[in-house]
């Protein structure tokens, strides 16, 4: 058991690194537009648009920006889309068959 609580403790510690180094790796790049860009099949969107419906098992969090919210995509199994609310920094994850439509 205390293997197995390593292990996860573990996997955890390296999926906040992972998320960490493209945090970092997107500062570097200085890269300020989201609309199409992607992290590992993360996709944004453009203002006045937005994913639905809303991924099983997660809830709307807030986060700092659109890039913390792809990160927190890219973290998650099975994200494929995010949506990024700039007006309340409202962070939501989507799956692969999540459809746009205008806010």
């Amino acid at each position: 058991l205390a293997q197995d609580t390593r292990r996860a403790v573990l996997q955890q510690v390296l999926m906040v690194c992972r998320g960490v180094l493209w945090l970092a790796l997107w500062h570097y790049l200085g890269t300020k537009v989201f609309a199409g860009f992607a992290i590992d099949g993360c996709l944004g969107v453009v203002a006045g648009e937005a994913w639905e419906p809303a991924m099983p098992g997660t809830s709307i969090t807030t986060e700092v920006s659109w890039q913390v919210c792809q990160a927190r995509c890219a973290l998650a199994p099975a994200c494929a889309r995010f949506t990024y609310l700039q007006q309340n920094s409202a962070c939501s994850l989507h799956g692969s068959k999540a459809s746009l439509h205008a806010e």
